[in-house]
């Protein structure tokens, strides 16, 4: 079990904060329902400072809709639109299997997949207003590209015919999609692919590839015209660990073993790796080392602290440059973005977004009825 890093405050109370009329010439803004809720775990997504996006759910029938509540003031205020034809049982526990992505502040994307999350797309909405309409459209590549433009969401897949070739495919800031001219090409069979295409601080595109056997790191700092394999830590072990790569701003770059509870770090772009003290072990638990990557080229580990059914966290910080981690009393500012946190427990969830200079902002919204599951 992989806990999130969260930090959180006691909610708000009120379901939504009505905004004064944008002054532009754009369609009324909708306003939420106040029976939607928070889908569980919320995964509010920012494309800078104030414009962000968060999924919501609503069950009137036994049928559920998705909504998305839109912000374009850090989180302050939201208002929102129904997506039409994203539907899914009321069922506990059912979601609609939607992953949402911001473009830039009035373009984003909600990728949804009749199995697990992840590759390609079965079905997308679009919106160009903020989240005011959302349209669905098609998800079939329409043309092959040089580079990956900025502002696209990019993935990753395979295909059986070419299993050592990886696809990277590109939505673009008009909804359309594409696929890159020259992928890096696997030295075996890719047959696990772990979170897509990562932009690092620096906007070089990083991706981690693998199979049972091996795993790849490859990079690509000209938008993905050609691509570099990053050299792994010298004698480490690959078949039997679960790897998490963290490219931060990158060039100072952390690769974690999230099972064994070890990491490194390399503050020359992957030249040379040191292995950091983890202040900590798993404690006895089914836990795995959870650490994230910060945009300045630190990291922070998430320790949880277990007492009965009682979960709460300590954080760990080390800088760009130190020789070690240090205990930190709430969890580092958000960055560039708001972040999604927690300042309850894991039973008893209080979200709110962390934000980049430090202060929190509760999320108007409460979990579904029933409770966060």
């Amino acid at each position: 079990m992989v806990l999130p890093v969260v930090v959180a405050l006691i909610l708000a109370g009120a379901y939504l904060a009505v905004r004064r009329p944008d002054p532009q010439a754009l369609p009324t803004r909708p306003i939420l329902p106040a029976d939607a809720w928070l889908l569980d775990p919320p995964a509010p997504v920012f494309a800078d400072a104030d414009h962000g996006y968060l999924l919501l759910g609503r069950c009137p029938t036994t049928t559920c809709e998705t909504w998305v509540a839109a912000t374009h003031d850090a989180g302050r205020t939201w208002d929102g639109a129904m997506v039409p034809g994203l539907t899914f049982p009321s069922e506990a526990g059912a979601t609609p299997r939607s992953s949402l992505h911001a473009l830039d502040p009035t373009h984003a994307v909600i990728e949804s997949y009749d199995a697990i999350l992840g590759g390609p797309a079965a079905r997308r909405w679009y919106t160009s207003d903020g989240g005011r309409t959302w349209t669905q459209v098609p998800t079939t590549p329409v043309e092959t590209v040089e580079e990956v433009p900025p502002g696209a969401l990019a993935g990753t897949t395979t295909t059986a015919e070419l299993p050592q070739r990886i696809v990277v495919t590109v939505t673009r800031l008009d909804g359309t999609s594409a696929v890159l001219a020259n992928p890096p090409r696997a030295p075996g069979v890719a047959s696990i692919l772990i979170d897509g295409v990562v932009v690092a601080g620096d906007g070089s595109l990083w991706i981690q590839a693998g199979s049972d056997d091996d795993q790849w790191l490859f990079f690509s700092r000209d938008r993905g015209r050609t691509w570099s394999t990053l050299a792994w830590p010298p004698g480490q072990a690959v078949k039997g660990h679960g790897y998490r790569f963290e490219p931060t701003d990158g060039h100072t770059l952390y690769l974690v073993d999230e099972g064994a509870f070890r990491l490194w770090r390399s503050t020359d772009a992957g030249a040379t790796w040191t292995e950091l003290a983890v202040p900590y072990d798993n404690g006895g638990h089914d836990l795995a080392l959870v650490a994230v990557g910060q945009p300045d080229g630190g990291l922070v580990l998430q320790k949880p602290v277990i007492e009965g059914e009682r979960v709460s966290f300590e954080y760990y910080a080390v800088t760009p440059a130190g020789p070690s981690f240090q205990p930190v009393a709430t969890a580092p500012a958000a960055g560039p973005a708001p972040r999604l946190g927690n300042r309850g427990t894991h039973e008893m969830p209080e979200y709110g977004l962390d934000q980049p200079d430090g202060s929190w902002t509760p999320l108007p919204f409460d979990c579904r009825p029933g409770g966060c599951e």
